[in-house]
């Protein structure tokens, strides 16, 4: 939404310097004493409250955005993050708290603010998030667990088999491989874009195809470049995809640094990637407990991979040990383990394309079915038209 966020600020240089870490989201309101009329006017979902508005003014703008749209949030940027400032502005209508050095906090609690206000939105029936398609973060504490396998196979089984416009982004900045997954040429890579110019020509024209009809947004090519890619880009290529595709796809780096907490305040859903195996379990375990405490609003579920009826690790087993330490999470898919996954992989072949009822893709078929709200050709977001980023339909394809 154009102007989603505003900013309050007095001092022109502080104003200039949040609005352009923000992007072409934000903008300025100069007096705060209009900032009831300019959120009724935007539908602005996020005030941004700088550093010069003292707090008693701080508290005036609160109250006055909730009087224009209750479901918006306020960011304060303060000098001093002291506990009882902080609890203090809280108390006064703060959604949140920013110390004004940190920028990138700003933006991602500005992310945070405005991914809230719109689930609040669709949540009450205020607002509806048919412009959204639904994204799923991949993601496993522990590496080896097969996550980019699912992720790609996923995404290639609902673009061939279902016609859908599928997008995936490799957000694995140091080490990501989804492209050699797929056995499609490194072109361009998500470093290739920047924050303040995405817009659909734009990722169009960083990502490549796949066979299967899913266009792929591959990590950096070097650990270097990818030190590039700042969480604001993030951010803004997954909700761009969102409005682009069907569905959108991200295979996430095995740690939970800041590219994967951005990605999961973009993201519907979250996949957590586990195998039958203690290692494996306790590190989830970890993850699923800083999830719960940073309270993201996405839809997680369980997958366990490489299941096997031999190890004695059920997906019971592993609900049971979870919830001992208190995380009631379910194993919402049992992926089984395919001997010739790897071979393929090395041929340059996804085995569940060339095995369409094999037990892995009739396995993420279901899942895929009962976990994630997929359009049909037909109905997919009609409100965007059916742009393939120059990849024919499968139907095309064949013929």
């Amino acid at each position: 939404m154009t102007n989603s966020v505003l900013v309050v600020e007095l001092d022109d240089a502080a104003a200039s310097s949040i609005v352009s870490a923000l992007g072409a989201s934000a903008s300025r309101v100069p007096d705060a004493g209009a900032i009831r009329a300019h959120v009724a006017a935007t539908g602005a979902q996020c005030v941004v409250v700088g550093a010069s508005i003292p707090a008693p003014l701080a508290k005036q703008v609160s109250t006055e955005v909730k009087v224009a749209n209750p479901l918006a949030r306020t960011v304060w940027i303060r000098e001093r993050l002291e506990t009882q400032l902080v609890l203090s502005a809280v108390r006064d209508g703060a959604t949140d708290v920013v110390a004004v050095d940190a920028l990138e906090d700003l933006v991602l609690a500005v992310a945070r603010g405005v991914r809230d206000a719109r689930a609040d939105g669709v949540a009450t029936g205020v607002a509806t998030d048919t412009e959204l398609a639904p994204a799923l973060a991949v993601f496993s504490p522990k590496g080896g667990v097969g996550k980019t396998t699912i992720a790609t196979s996923l995404g290639a089984q609902l673009a061939h088999e279902r016609d859908l416009r599928v997008a995936l982004i490799d957000l694995d900045l140091e080490f990501g491989d989804a492209q050699i997954h797929l056995a499609v040429k490194l072109h361009h890579s998500i470093a290739d874009l920047a924050a303040d110019s995405i817009d659909e020509h734009a990722l169009t024209a960083a990502m490549l195809r796949h066979e299967s009809g899913m266009v792929v947004l591959a990590a950096p090519p070097t650990p270097e470049l990818g030190e590039t890619v700042t969480v604001d880009l993030i951010g803004r290529v997954i909700d761009q995809a969102r409005r682009m595709f069907d569905v959108v796809i991200v295979d996430c780096p095995p740690t939970l640094n800041e590219t994967v907490l951005t990605a999961f305040d973009n993201c519907s859903h979250i996949s957590v990637i586990t195998t039958p195996d203690v290692a494996a379990l306790k590190n989830v375990a970890s993850s699923l407990r800083a999830l719960q405490r940073l309270g993201t609003r996405a839809d997680i579920n369980l997958m366990l991979n490489m299941a096997r009826p031999d190890v004695g690790c059920s997906a019971k087993d592993v609900e049971h040990a979870l919830a001992q330490h208190s995380l009631p999470f379910t194993v919402t898919a049992e992926l089984p383990s395919c001997p010739g996954l790897q071979a393929a992989t090395n041929a340059g072949h996804l085995a569940i394309l060339a095995e369409p009822q094999g037990e892995l893709a009739v396995a993420l078929r279901s899942w895929a079915v009962t976990n994630l709200p997929l359009p049909t050709p037909d109905s997919a977001a009609p409100a965007r038209a059916r742009r393939r980023l120059g990849v024919r339909s499968r139907k095309a394809a064949i013929a």
